[in-house]
């Protein structure tokens, strides 16, 4: 168990985390054919290795890297005073956005073949 251990500390002791500076969410750009669910789970996954940083900030830069679309549109005519809240209208989103694909691919599939 004590070499468990001392594997254990050795192991990690190297650790470091990643670190990444503000200027590089700017770079988390929304792609053509990301979903928004894909896009915030790469966002969240960045936003968290960077130190103390402001609500306001990341969703500033949320807004900024979307692609447009029905939700980057409502960011700029309501913009969330409270990330929570910019969060639970991503969710609402990812669900709109998730029913029109799976009902585009219904439709698709009920098309009668000529």
């Amino acid at each position: 168990m004590i070499l468990f251990c001392i594997r254990f500390i050795a192991w990690f002791s190297d650790y470091k985390p990643i670190i990444v500076d503000l200027a590089s969410l700017q770079h988390i750009v929304q792609g053509d054919n990301e979903s928004l669910r894909q896009y915030m789970t790469r966002f969240d996954k960045a936003s968290m290795n960077i130190l103390k940083l402001h609500p306001d900030v990341a969703m500033h830069s949320i807004k900024v890297v979307l692609r447009s679309g029905p939700f980057s549109d409502t960011l700029y005519v309501d913009l969330p005073i409270k990330m929570d809240n910019l969060k639970a209208r991503v969710v609402r989103y990812i669900s709109i956005e998730e029913n029109a694909k799976e009902r585009k691919r219904v439709k698709e599939q009920i098309k009668p073949h000529h």
